[in-house]
């Protein structure tokens, strides 16, 4: 690696632009708050962001969409959590939507897993991103307020490793999921850092880091022993250790450090890390660092077999509700054609 002193800390004048494309309502509600957080940020540390929308309802869309920056799909008003309502024609569609929104130098896709739209719009536009050779990274929201919610989060994970395997490219997920603990206003808190660390990351001007780094770290199969895989993305800060287990295996890293700080992982050892050194201005805007872009095998299988054993659970409980009688009717009630018992 070159010597760090000896490199121009803002690479260009001119920034990367990403794509974010907010699907569902979830996803709209999320790339709103985006479009606020993210105006303004004019400097050269962040990537030109735009954030566009895709739903099948207007239920969500509010003034502060622009027609321009919106898709609707035609002869739908919803899904109502229910995944296979349009999930044909969002399928057909999905090349539409990419025709109007042109995918660019980075993408990010953001929805919900539980929602019946989202979670099958945000799935259909990776795997669409991915048969084009584009870069693209995910963030889905889970949970398991219902069954409905918990049944649709589980195909949502799984139809995001099923865009993989038929595309042959690995894609880093960010699965944050609705509980007591992390609540909808601290999942919309961490999805905001998260983009905003992002614009940094692919700004196109961070010295020594530049687009083959962050190809190979987002497409590890070209430079690691792991093959073509979802995996979770995670962003660390700072100086922390970072917490491994058996179920945590570190792919590759992808790292914004500053000149005088040493950019090595703590309590972790990938096989591939790319670093880049940000200028005085982040090194300010985004304390503490270095910051760990980190893709991980192993963290969706114990998360995929908590959701269906959930789901097995809850549908056995439905299933015994429904074995015994909740009738108010007795065999002796007289019941007239239109449903009258007098």
């Amino acid at each position: 690696m070159n010597n760090p002193q000896n490199a121009a800390l803002v690479a260009n004048s001119e920034r990367d632009e990403i794509t974010i494309y907010a699907v569902g309502g979830a996803g709209i509600n999320l790339g709103l708050k985006l479009q606020n957080a993210m105006r303004g940020r004019t400097a050269s540390i962040f990537g030109r962001v735009r954030v566009v929308f895709a739903d099948t309802s207007r239920s969500n869309v509010t003034a502060a969409v622009p027609e321009s920056d919106c898709y609707i799909m035609k002869g739908c008003d919803g899904a109502g959590k229910k995944r296979d309502e349009h999930a044909q024609l969002i399928i057909e569609r999905t090349p539409e939507i990419l025709l109007k929104f042109k995918p660019t130098k980075h993408n990010i896709v953001i929805g919900s897993a539980g929602g019946g739209s989202g979670s099958v719009l945000g799935p259909s536009i990776v795997s669409q991103l991915l048969a084009k050779g584009e870069a693209v990274t995910a963030i889905t929201i889970g949970s398991t307020a219902t069954l409905k919610d918990a049944e649709n989060t589980l195909n949502t994970l799984k139809s995001y490793e099923g865009a993989v395997r038929m595309r042959e490219r690995p894609v880093g997920l960010t699965y944050l999921e609705n509980s007591h603990e992390l609540s909808r206003a601290k999942i919309d808190e961490r999805v905001i850092q998260f983009v905003t660390c992002m614009a940094v990351l692919f700004s196109g001007n961070n010295a020594e880091l530049d687009s083959q780094d962050l190809h190979n770290w987002r497409d590890f199969h070209r430079v690691t022993s792991f093959g073509p895989r979802l995996a979770f993305l995670d962003i660390v800060g700072g100086e922390r250790e970072v917490n491994m287990s058996d179920d945590r295996v570190l792919i590759s890293v992808a790292t914004l450090s500053a000149q005088d700080r040493d950019s090595a992982i703590h309590g972790a050892t990938p096989e591939y890390q790319a670093v880049g050194y940000v200028s005085p201005d982040a090194k300010e805007a985004h304390e503490p660092l270095p910051i760990h872009f980190m893709l991980f095998d192993g963290v969706f299988r114990p998360i995929v077999d908590r959701l269906s054993e959930l789901v097995t659970r809850l549908k056995d409980e439905a299933e015994a509700r429904r074995a015994s009688s909740s009738s108010v009717l007795s065999s002796h009630d007289r019941v007239e054609s239109n449903g009258l018992v007098l």
